[in-house]
């Protein structure tokens, strides 16, 4: 809820502030309800932050939203918990889940590095899940498997499997 509504008062304020203002030019430009090269910040009443960049935003319905290149940052007190990133998203407001779709990939820090076809952060339950062919890397070496799911701790990857591990120096 709370990142639908920003969305959509983002857009408002935006439209607002064009035609009120007489600044021609910002970061992103407006036409109905397309946002280019957009950038969002929001905190969640738990404290997280989350960040939004875009080449373009299309707003489909009340709570969808179309993205293309999008990158996604969910950032904890510490540091960056998930990341991820991809030719194409859907962010769909009631759920607060957000689709990545083409090259995707996925971090939670410096742990886990993931490349997948496509992968669901579900900003609530602070997790990216994915139901494809999934590779990467971690700090013992790399994997492949079948789906994953991603926190910020932990990975745990789904289907038939592989990892090869790394001798630590």
């Amino acid at each position: 809820m709370v990142g639908g509504c920003l969305l959509v008062g983002l857009i408002l304020s935006a439209r607002y502030f064009l035609t009120m203002s007489h600044l021609t030019k910002l970061s992103f430009q407006i036409s109905g309800n397309i946002l280019e090269r957009p950038e969002f910040f929001s905190v969640s009443p738990q404290g997280l932050n989350y960040r939004v960049k875009a080449e373009k935003v299309v707003q489909k319905c009340d709570q969808g939203y179309d993205f293309s290149s999008p990158t996604v940052a969910v950032q904890g007190k510490q540091n960056i918990d998930l990341y991820g990133k991809g030719k194409h998203g859907f962010y769909e407001g009631k759920e607060k889940v957000f689709a990545l779709e083409g090259n995707v990939e996925v971090s939670n820090g410096a742990q886990y590095y993931v490349q997948t076809p496509g992968a669901l952060m579900y900003f609530t339950l602070k997790k990216v899940a994915g139901a494809q062919d999934v590779r990467g890397r971690c700090p013992y070496g790399q994997f492949w498997g079948k789906g994953f799911v991603l926190k910020k701790d932990s990975l745990v990857l789904k289907g038939p499997c592989r990892i090869r591990l790394t001798a630590l120096k």
